[in-house]
């Protein structure tokens, strides 16, 4: 689904167990697999946003408070 807000910014929802099926190594699919499973990307292939990408998610990861502020949200959700 594809959705237009302004000129500049589109919003698409991707469903990502229908989305795994067809993978193709594009672009699209190299975010697919960072958002399933971050050790499933080939480095090689990505771009540099998804690169800086990983380094935050590694820095969000190894900090205690984020990390507990993650389990916040989870939990908040949960509940």
């Amino acid at each position: 689904m594809n959705i237009i807000l302004t000129n500049s910014i589109e919003i698409y929802i991707i469903e990502l167990p229908k989305v795994e099926k067809y993978l193709e190594n594009t672009q699209l699919d190299i975010w697919v697999k960072f958002i399933s499973n971050v050790g499933d990307i080939d480095m090689n292939k990505a771009d540099e946003s998804i690169k800086k990408a990983k380094e935050v998610l590694e820095t969000i990861s190894s900090d205690e408070r984020e990390s507990y502020l993650a389990h916040l949200r989870l939990k908040y959700i949960l509940d």
